[in-house]
């Protein structure tokens, strides 16, 4: 943007203003310092400025566009004469301008996410930190905003976090029906968990009875008047063939339920959603969701609502026919040995083979496991026929393309339902083969019978098994089908859960490299604003009265603990991506506690505190990583400091065995609860985080010194008691 200095006052520095004949960007100069080391130090910050990756933009006291670098042009897409004297409402809109200049105008800098809107019609999200710039008298002179379009991150972390949400939901729910012991119990988990993730108002479940009418089971905040008036109602018939969930934002606008809102009227319901439950191909029953307000539940929600349908719909199935897995002593035994099996391994092929060997003789004659592929086809991964057929099970093996149904594996991919063949002829072979050689493959195989199972898990079918007779004698009948979808589930979840953790560890590569490059490129203007700092410190700017001396202070104090911030950020992505270089060696602890109280000892006297430590043996020598080490010392000794009030004692003691070095570190700050001793070694984790808390930092500091200790063949534990102190326990090996 063109634009002409305007002097400040005591000849400090310029800044700019609009101007039409003026081609350049704004100069900041000094007077009289021409040729001088501040003249260049002026022009490097002056280049850092223009050719910043950062978006850079200065606004003038009016609120109005006097300048930005190329990479403010390139995020907003106006150009510096559309700019001219346009105010940032072009493209924040008037509300989020005017809260961002009274926190301006309140505190002198603003840091926040935006919502942008580029000159395309492009919406982002922005991350905004803005400055206030003022002269030698106080007065605002101009401002500074420093942007950077942060949309792909928070699209990042919050697919993440649904990702994540997904897998912990089925966790807890598949962990608490393994455990229940009736169906009362299912019910209030599965409540529970529907309106911890939906976030519903009111939850319920319905299932269809004797006379396939839908009653109540289970339910929360719902009257007896209600569960009265609405018992029997269901969107879909008992024979439903694909019950579909049914969302109703808002009650009062479905011309559908007029009939019934008075009841919902009394009730207090503005919303409600019907998710079927399904197994097996069966409308068991459904639940039900309420919102006291007109509500649109989010595909991410519904995902997870499905989710849990499921599994319980799978629940109820399984207590239901109890009576008739009693029956089967081998069955019991067969499920549980498969489901150790299963959770035995993240490797999908192995433990699929496995299946197929304990299903071999034991249920079938053969087992075979089917797994879509990228190309629409399947690849057979798993073929078992006992010891006498290893041959033919070679040949089984390979890539099948998809065949359109009525054949085989791919029908029932797309109908999503087990088939029992109990009777198998040449004709059904032909119908079911690729080729003629297939046909004599399967003739070889001499089934009499077999059970298709899709591998399904969350509406996605992943693939089939399939169980078949041969020589045995066994023939099987609809009461083995339960046997075969039940193993089926078990080996679609290890499936699926393969995939979650390869996705899971994907997602926590792209998180370590968002942090490792945010890290980075926060640093640059980091290391102007100290340029800066300096600049001022060493007087280039003129002189400073004592308040400018001690805001100069605060300023680099502040600058020094973002860097500190960054730097963990940086520690601990290298940590979680595995790229910790250690050189272990032998390292004095004396020295090295030394080294670290430098760092702490101006905090202990500023607060005041009082500081000791036990002098025992001063030749004690451990083996670790010598930066690493002064990191974990000065990470807790810092602690310690931090929470521990003013006339407060911070003590270190040194001890050691045959085998190991300890450190301990202790304060008398307000001690760490007994449920807390274990979080707070979690990333991002602080005791009474709040708006008002005391302290800074990310909440890094533990989880690194933790795993940096882990990573040199120690630790970092302690032990507390609440509101009287904690104490802090390094350990390493000896040296």
């Amino acid at each position: 943007m063109r634009s002409t200095p305007v002097t400040m006052a005591d000849d400090d520095l310029t800044v700019p203003v609009p101007s039409a004949n003026v081609t350049t960007a704004t100069t900041f100069e000094r007077r009289r310092l021409a040729g001088t080391p501040a003249e260049r130090a002026l022009a490097l910050y002056r280049a850092i400025f223009v050719n910043a990756p950062e978006a850079i933009a200065i606004i003038d006291r009016n609120g109005q566009y006097l300048e930005q670098n190329a990479a403010h042009e390139t995020l907003i897409g106006y150009n510096d004469d559309e700019l001219r004297g346009q105010t940032p409402v072009i493209h924040l809109g008037q509300a989020e301008f005017q809260r961002i200049a009274a926190e301006l105008e309140a505190t002198g800098v603003c840091r926040r996410d935006c919502v942008s809107h580029a000159k395309s019609g492009r919406v982002m999200t922005v991350e905004l930190s803005a400055f206030t710039v003022r002269d030698a008298d106080g007065e605002p002179v101009c401002y500074v905003g420093i942007k950077r379009d942060v949309s792909k991150e928070k699209q990042s972390a919050s697919e993440l976090r649904q990702k994540f949400d997904e897998l912990q939901a089925i966790y807890r729910l598949s962990d608490a029906v393994s455990r229940a012991g009736a169906l009362e119990e299912i019910y209030e988990m599965a409540l529970d968990e529907l309106q911890r993730t939906v976030h519903a108002d009111r939850a319920s479940v319905l299932l269809f009875d004797a006379d396939r009418v839908m009653r109540f089971k289970a339910w929360r905040n719902l009257s007896d008047d209600y569960r009265r008036a609405v018992e029997g109602h269901s969107p879909w018939s008992p024979d439903d063939p694909d019950p579909q969930p049914v969302l109703i934002s808002a009650v009062r606008a479905d011309e559908h339920l007029a009939a019934l809102m008075p009841v919902f009227e009394r009730e207090g319901i503005g919303s409600i959603g019907f998710i079927p439950l399904v197994s097996g191909g069966r409308l068991l029953g459904k639940f039900m969701i309420y919102f006291d307000q007109p509500h649109e539940v989010s595909p991410p929600e519904l995902q997870l609502a499905q989710a849990i349908a499921s599994h319980i719909a799978f629940a109820i199935a399984r207590k239901s026919g109890e009576s008739a897995l009693r029956e089967s002593e081998q069955a019991h035994r067969l499920l549980a040995e498969a489901g150790a099996l299963l959770n035995s391994s993240l490797n999908v092929e192995d433990t699929l083979t496995s299946l197929t060997r304990l299903a071999v003789p034991a249920i079938a004659d053969w087992c075979i496991v089917d797994l879509s592929d990228d190309k629409g086809g399947f690849k057979r991964i798993a073929v078992a026929g006992g010891e006498d057929h290893d041959t033919l099970s070679q040949q089984l093996l390979g890539d099948y393309p998809f065949v359109a149904p009525p054949s085989g594996v791919s029908r029932i991919v797309v109908t999503g339902r087990a088939e029992l063949h109990d009777s198998i002829d040449d004709e059904h072979l032909r119908a079911v083969a690729r080729d003629d050689a297939h046909v004599d493959l399967m003739r070889s195989m001499q089934m009499t019978s077999y059970i298709s199972a899709p591998l399904t898990t969350r509406q996605r079918t992943t693939g089939v098994i399939t169980f078949a007779t041969a020589t045995s004698g066994r023939r099987y009948s609809t009461k083995d089908v339960w046997l075969a979808e039940e193993l089926a589930r078990r080996a679609a979840l290890a499936v699926d859960n393969a995939r979650l953790y390869r996705e899971a560890q994907e997602a926590n590569r792209a998180k370590s490299q968002f942090l490792a490059t945010m890290s980075h490129e926060l640093r640059t203007p980091l290391n102007a604003i100290g340029g800066y700092a300096e600049l001022l410190q060493m007087g280039l700017r003129g002189p400073l009265s004592a308040e400018q001396q001690e805001d100069l202070v605060r300023i680099q104090r502040s600058q020094r603990h973002l860097l500190g911030l960054i730097n963990d950020l940086l520690s601990f992505a290298k940590i979680e991506s595995g790229q910790l270089a250690l050189h272990i060696e032998r390292v004095l602890v004396d020295d090295a506690l030394s080294s670290a109280e430098a760092l702490v000892l101006p905090q202990v006297t500023a607060k005041p505190l009082r500081y000791e430590r036990e002098r025992r043996e001063a030749s004690i020598v451990c083996t670790a990583d010598l930066d690493k080490l002064h990191q974990v010392l000065a990470n807790l000794l810092s602690n310690a400091v931090k929470f521990t009030p003013a006339g407060g004692r911070v003590s270190v003691a040194c001890d050691s065995s045959e085998r190991v070095v300890n450190v301990h570190v202790a304060d008398t700050g307000p001690g760490i609860p007994a449920t807390k001793l274990e979080a707070i070694f979690e990333p991002f984790v602080q005791l009474g985080g709040n708006l008002t808390r005391v302290t800074e930092g990310t909440g890094l500091g533990l989880a690194i010194s933790r795993e940096l200790a882990r990573a040199m063949g120690g630790d970092v534990t302690v032990k507390s008691t609440f509101g009287a102190g904690a104490t802090f326990t390094l350990t390493l090996p000896r040296g």
